[in-house]
């Protein structure tokens, strides 16, 4: 027989801890001492309001009893001792749950977590590091280092079991320590709510750069989906995710990202394709009810295939001329068909923070090309103030 296959079959045999249950990713509220409320047990992931499941381990290829110590540790590995503190009416002390059991699973039923404020982070780290516990030996550095190591919104819980050593049934075997899924604060985890856009419409080729603002959103759990449906069997046909950085979230309530481009082909009388967009947190896959959200397909000015409305963009200074709509031509095939169209200017005001704020009046034309009378503006670019002098009105 191979050596390898003999050395792998003894190491399968070998004593080893594993999870039966996880707790559920978003099932439980942080609670601060301050608040003189215990946190509520924290669930399993098959938990349901009609059937009660909590957080569930064992130990393979042993019989007997085994000696746990549950902690909570950040959420990135390497995983370090994490300064939040678990909580119960049994085998909780001093913000870990030491349990021994023999039967051939361990269900913890009463674990709560307490939460530490900023302050209190380099005390609650002390006190782990005067109690030993420390799983993955990654040392307690980091509680110099709070905001960029230590999320206070999430942790995982780690398991290390011991086995009693046969000489004088001392807990002295050590199995290597497991590690649970996330558990989010349910405070911080809120339902996902889009609550405005500065802009609900943008060019098919993407890139603009849209502000949203939004329910309580982590910086680094969230996503930003644009999909659309086919209208018919309601099958997902496009999905593209916007751009964005950690950088571009502001106290969790607004985001700034760039917008995808719509890269599915378009017939050739389609100027303009609706989609949705919805906020996504990748976690637990929850999603925020979809908004609408319009691509026009753009043909720059001058383009003898069509013409139709002229849009100006005066965000950022900058004015864009495109024009886009159903080609209408006249008998000629030359010009602009004025018997038959009327032409639209749209100008929209845009406050300090980029959010649209109203549409301007819709003013007519019959006679002159757009691009010979849009001449002036507001100073800060923000108004049409006076284009009476440079076309001809409607009669």
């Amino acid at each position: 027989m191979d050596f390898e296959c003999v050395n792998s079959s003894t190491k399968c045999k070998q004593p080893y801890a594993y999870i039966v249950e996880q707790p559920a990713k978003c099932g439980v509220r942080f609670r601060y001492e301050c608040e003189g409320r215990i946190s509520s047990a924290i669930p399993g992931s098959s938990a349901t309001n009609s059937c009660y499941s909590f957080p569930t381990i064992a130990v393979a290829n042993h019989s007997g009893p085994v000696k746990v110590i549950v902690s909570c540790v950040t959420k990135n590995a390497p995983y370090r001792p994490h300064p939040h503190n678990l909580i119960g009416k049994k085998y909780c002390d001093r913000g870990i749950s030491v349990t021994i059991f023999s039967e051939p699973i361990c269900q913890f039923t009463n674990l709560g977590i307490l939460c530490a404020k900023r302050k209190d982070v380099k005390e609650r780290l002390r006190m782990r590091e005067q109690l030993r516990i420390d799983p993955f030996g990654t040392g307690f550095n980091h509680r110099s280092h709070t905001f960029k190591l230590i999320d206070l919104n999430v942790i995982r819980l780690c398991f290390q079991c011991y086995l009693p050593n046969p000489v004088d049934g001392e807990f002295t075997i050590a199995l290597d320590p497991i590690v649970s899924d996330e558990i989010y604060d349910k405070k911080a985890m809120s339902e996902l709510s889009i609550i405005r856009l500065s802009h609900y419409s943008a060019t098919t080729t993407g890139g603009e750069q849209v502000i949203m603002l939004c329910d309580r959103v982590l910086k680094d759990d969230i996503q930003i989906r644009f999909f659309r449906n086919c209208p018919r069997s309601g099958q997902l046909i496009w999905e593209r995710y916007a751009q964005f950085g950690p950088n571009d979230i502001h106290k969790h309530f607004a985001i700034t990202f760039v917008v995808p481009a719509y890269d599915m082909v378009m017939s050739a009388d389609e100027y303009q394709v609706t989609v949705n967009v919805q906020l996504r947190r990748p976690s637990d896959g929850c999603l925020s009810e979809p908004i609408t959200f319009d691509y026009f397909n753009m043909v720059p000015y001058g383009d003898s295939s069509g013409d139709g409305e002229q849009q100006i963009n005066l965000q950022n200074n900058n004015m864009t001329n495109f024009v886009y709509g159903e080609p209408m031509m006249n008998d000629t095939n030359v010009g602009w068909n004025h018997s038959k169209i009327e032409s639209t200017i749209k100008c929209e005001q845009f406050d300090e923070y980029g959010c649209k704020q109203l549409n301007h009046p819709i003013i007519g034309f019959q006679s002159t090309p757009i691009n010979q009378f849009i001449n002036t503006f507001h100073p800060n670019n923000s108004m049409l103030v006076d284009i009476s002098q440079s076309i001809t009105h409607n009669k």
